[in-house]
Parts: C-alpha cells; structure tokens; sequence
C-alpha cells in the first residue's frame, strides 16, 4: 500500500459517496461545494509539488 506523501503522483481516493446520503439536502450540498474547493486545492498543490520535484 503506498504512502502518498508529498513526492507521491497519485493523488489520495476520493472521500467515500454514502455520507453525503446520511445528509439532508442542504448539508449535502455545502458539503460537496466544500469537497470540491478542497479537492481544487489538493488538485493545485499536487501540480505545484509536480513542477518543483521536477519528476516526469
């Protein structure tokens, strides 16, 4: 099972779908409006982490 540390190029699995059943409708959409700007951030550090390993 790899360890994905910041030199890793596979990021993390998504957070698993069957909460977001365990929320009403509101919270389920705050909740994936805030899954998505943290997915974005982690998209963009990941590419950051990418270009200054300098790995292909």
């Amino acid at each position: 099972m790899p360890s994905y540390g910041p030199h890793t190029h596979t990021p993390p699995p998504p957070p698993p779908t069957h909460t977001n059943r365990l929320l009403s409708h509101a919270q389920t959409d705050t909740y994936r409006k805030r899954i998505q700007a943290h997915t974005h951030i982690l998209h963009e550090w990941y590419i950051l982490k990418h270009c200054v390993c300098g790995a292909n």
